[in-house]
């Protein structure tokens, strides 16, 4: 099991602590690992991302303590049929890969969200979906029908967007 989780270097500023652009009280830091992922008999490495915030002081201090230079643990993915968030629920929809369809489970949409754990011993949860068909249609160039997206997921104007692994997403819908 890779246990390596490491701090993803903002590209074009060189911190490892990225302040908010709302409130630069608060901050935060990018995590990352590659884990290995075998389904069906396939093995394939997915990289999962999760955010660590926080009072950019506290993470300042962290950071010069080294911290963040040896992060055991691992990232996880959890899967639930409730919101995560319950104030911006389209931050956190599964989505199937680029198509734009948010997998559900019968008409539920599935909430999806990564968290750095220390126990090693926990799993990541996911929940499979039940709308291939919807899928495998916009896969082959159609388009999903009206009824086959409950009126819940049709009224989040930003559920198209919205990523599998946790990024910020939008400046509205965090502090940072």
């Amino acid at each position: 099991m890779n246990t390596n989780v490491t701090v993803v270097v903002d590209e074009k500023t060189g911190l490892t602590v990225r302040p908010s652009k709302k409130n630069p009280e608060f901050s935060y830091v990018v995590i990352e690992q590659m884990a290995p992922e075998i389904k069906q008999g396939w093995v394939s490495t997915k990289k999962l991302t999760n955010l660590v915030q926080g009072p950019t002081k506290s993470l300042l201090e962290l950071e010069k303590k080294g911290f963040f230079n040896t992060l055991t643990g691992k990232i996880i993915v959890l899967e639930s049929l409730e919101p995560f968030n319950e104030k911006m629920p389209h931050l956190d929809l599964k989505m199937a890969g680029d198509t734009g369809v948010v997998c559900m489970v019968g008409d539920k949409p599935i909430y999806r969200v990564t968290d750095y754990v220390y126990d090693l011993n926990k799993h990541s949860e996911f929940i499979k979906h039940t709308n291939g068909a919807d899928i495998r249609a916009v896969q082959a160039g159609g388009a999903v029908s009206a009824q086959a997206t409950p009126e819940a997921v049709q009224s989040l104007d930003a559920f198209t967007e919205a990523p599998i692994e946790a990024e910020v997403v939008s400046e509205d819908a965090s502090p940072f």
